[in-house]
């Protein structure tokens, strides 16, 4: 009876451990696999020829205050960008287009803020337009030139092709385009609302921005 147990349990423990052992091997290796797809659908998405959409692009920011960073979020209404080709693979497109941002457009969802954030950061550090253009484009990402204020500097930025659009992610630190006295300035005047439960009064230096450009596709002739 005893051995007749013991056998039970020993069968019982192997299965369990084979059930188990096949489903981490099962999750693993569908995860693989739709790493595989995704990069098949990006190196697809690479060589496909496309022209950019005359559309405005969706400029989002999220700056972040408080001492454990809290974000807040907003979008520039008026935006643009040039090319100077008409078509190519979007790593052709990308080297070849330039974009200006008009930062009194700055749109949080709320004008008196809004009215802060242009008087108090960019308007004092002389950055009515922000330009930039495009310098490296790999497949996954490169290097933008973004001029603020009278200061240029190179940030890194990766990107993603999906349902017609070229979404763009980089973060910059405003510190390097010598936005002291604007992140005082703004801080100062949004002291009430910047001040966290710890009593402390904070405005971080980094943004964090998400483009997307609209494309569409064309043959390739």
């Amino acid at each position: 009876m005893n051995n007749f147990k013991t056998i039970s349990f020993l069968i019982f423990t192997i299965s369990f451990l084979f059930f188990f052992g096949c489903n981490t091997n099962s999750e693993k290796q569908s995860e693989i696999n739709k790493k595989a797809i995704s990069e098949n659908v990006n190196k697809t998405e690479q060589t496909k020829i496309y022209r950019l959409k005359k559309e405005t692009p969706y400029i989002k920011w999220t700056a972040y205050k408080f001492t454990n960073k809290t974000g807040v979020s907003g979008v520039f209404d008026k935006a643009n960008y040039v090319s100077t080709i008409k078509k190519g693979t979007v790593k052709q497109l990308l080297k070849n287009t330039s974009f200006t941002i008009e930062t009194k457009s700055v749109n949080s969802n709320l004008e008196i803020r809004d009215k802060k954030i242009y008087t108090y950061l960019f308007s004092k550090i002389g950055a009515e337009i922000i330009t930039g253009e495009f310098l490296e484009v790999g497949e996954k990402g490169g290097k933008v030139t973004i001029m603020i204020g009278e200061k240029s500097q190179v940030v890194p930025f990766t990107y993603t092709i999906s349902n017609g659009k070229i979404k763009i992610n980089t973060r910059i630190n405003l510190m390097r385009w010598n936005a002291s006295s604007g992140i005082i300035a703004l801080n100062k005047v949004c002291k009430a609302v910047h001040t966290g439960e710890d009593g402390v009064s904070k405005l971080w230096n980094e943004v964090d921005v998400v483009v997307e450009i609209a494309i569409e596709s064309i043959k390739n002739k």
